[in-house]
């Protein structure tokens, strides 16, 4: 109706960018910029669509991989037999199965993965699903990238971005898709996540279903707001089965509205169920000892009121708050807005605590603390039984592991730091030091199978790291697996063309492998 517009325009460049489908993102795009030369989006978003229709591609059964011909060619070689297993599993655990094959975008850099999403040069994440199209950043090092993390559980949540929304025709709460996308990262809850669900319990700040949804676009609600939809998928399943999210979806694909939804499926109403999922959630917090008793506050109360001149001070303090505010507390629960001053925690204290409850994780805590500083941060060999007990106690956080498993290994007690290093690992999405550690620890003890999934587990994190394609070919030698060991092999002539020893190796190999 009016062609000389730009916006509407610049709306389905970018719609067609994020659709893949970029031969007509192409001619939006030429269009928007001759109506519009100064608009970034548009101009941004055209000049790398010109680039991406350069790039090489790779197809499997249910994905289109493409990338920057390059040194990117190294990871996207690796890419289609696990996009092919993340997809079975997915499509089993979701129930459904897109049509067509769903584009998978490697980018070179952050700047150009947040012009294909955005339009604009930065947002906050490294990988996003629009339906039909996936785009990731490359896990490098170096100058405009974000960092190395595991793309394959972060693609794993978008890919079921992807699933969910099909499944239910792009009805389902955004709750509810990020919730399942979670969960089919298949890794366990991390650590700030619990005690964000802990403090959001005992403060009774968990949202109700319509906030929660409006939580996800607000930034500092966010963070609680996807730990508490994961954490409700969790309690959905517990209570009412595997089978329970699936008819949800359903029924969200069907057009019903939340309140139906709950009602139908769950046989209870929204109010109903957020009274039953915290009392849930207080069970499980308790599980992983973040509800302690007596808790600190509650310690540190006891040596006030002990004090004269403190527990005077703190009584006159509350008879204050309750004259300015009319707002009156007892001893067991101040309001929020109120700030006693308590007794001072003092290395004296936190022992006679200890001595007194030595079963109560955040006493522990304290005392572990208390002896780091001691010991100028360092834990010793002789902090292990406190360490150890700590763990058994409040057994999500990794603290403890983390000091155990530097302990052990510096003593030379390699078997004794598994443990805490895979309790490490599998909560590590930033890092490879913990999967390439246990790769050669499981490699010295002949345990070739556990080295070669840790080696893997690596490249995977940093697939552009010499060092991990070493190890990994190593372990692949060990376990008499010519395969993987010329793959690795391949990628460091590669990675590092200028060095004679891997082509000189790959030779070897090849030979090996001719006779």
């Amino acid at each position: 109706l009016q062609p000389n517009w730009p916006e509407p325009i610049i709306d389905l460049g970018l719609l067609e960018m994020q659709a893949g489908r970029d031969a007509e993102a192409k001619a939006a795009l030429e269009r928007a910029t001759q109506l519009d030369p100064f608009n970034i989006r548009a101009k941004n978003s055209l000049t790398l669509v010109n680039e991406v229709m350069g790039f090489e591609s790779i197809e499997t059964d249910n994905f289109l991989i493409r990338y920057k011909p390059g040194i990117d060619g190294v990871m996207a070689r690796e890419m289609p037999p696990l996009l092919e297993q993340m997809h079975e599993d997915v499509t089993t655990s979701m129930d459904f199965d897109p049509d067509g094959r769903t584009i998978v975008e490697l980018m070179p850099d952050h700047a150009s993965f947040s012009v294909r999403i955005t339009g604009e040069a930065h947002i906050y994440t490294m990988a996003a699903s629009t339906g039909p199209l996936m785009a990731m950043e490359a896990p490098k090092v170096g100058k405009g990238v974000t960092a190395i993390y595991d793309w394959l559980r972060v693609v794993r949540h978008e890919y079921t971005h992807t699933v969910t929304l099909a499944k239910t025709n792009n009805r389902i709460p955004i709750w509810f898709t990020e919730a399942a996308a979670v969960f089919m990262e298949h890794g366990p809850r991390d650590y700030d996540k619990c005690r964000l669900i802990a403090q959001a319990l005992a403060n009774n700040a968990m949202f109700d279903l319509t906030r929660l949804n409006l939580a996800f676009t607000r930034p500092a609600e966010r963070p609680l707001a996807y730990a508490q939809a994961n954490f409700m998928y969790d309690y959905i399943l517990e209570r009412w089965g595997p089978e329970a999210p699936l008819r949800m979806m359903e029924a969200y694909g069907a057009g019903k509205r939340e309140a139906q939804v709950v009602s139908e499926v769950l046989g209870i109403t929204p109010t109903a169920l957020l009274d039953d999922f915290k009392a849930w959630g207080w069970e499980r917090v308790r599980e992983w000892g973040m509800a302690a008793e007596p808790s600190l506050d509650g310690l540190r109360l006891r040596e006030t009121l002990a004090d004269e001149e403190l527990g005077e001070a703190l009584m006159r303090s509350l008879k204050e708050f309750a004259i300015e505010t009319g707002v009156r507390a007892d001893m067991g629960a101040f309001p929020p807005r109120f700030e006693p001053t308590l007794a001072d925690v003092t290395p004296e204290l936190v022992a006679y605590w200890y001595e007194m409850h030595p079963d109560n994780p955040d006493v522990v805590e304290l005392m572990i603390h208390l002896r780091l500083r001691e010991n100028g941060g360092e834990p010793t060999a002789e902090m292990a039984p406190l360490l150890e007990a700590y763990a058994a106690l409040r057994p999500v956080d990794p603290m403890p592991h983390r000091h155990l498993a530097r302990v052990y290994l510096r003593e030379g007690r390699a078997e004794a730091a598994v443990p805490h290093l895979e309790f490490l690992d599998v909560r590590e999405v930033w890092a490879d030091t913990y999967a390439i550690e246990l790769a050669k620890l499981h490699a010295e003890a002949g345990r070739w199978d556990l080295a070669t999934a840790k080696a893997e587990r690596a490249t995977h994190i940093s697939p552009f790291d010499p060092a991990n394609r070493e190890v990994a070919a190593r372990v692949a030698l060990g376990r008499k697996d010519l395969d993987t060991a010329e793959r690795h092999l391949r990628a460091l002539v590669e990675l590092e063309p200028n060095q004679k020893r891997h082509i000189e190796r790959l030779e070897a190999l090849l030979r090996l492998r001719a006779g």
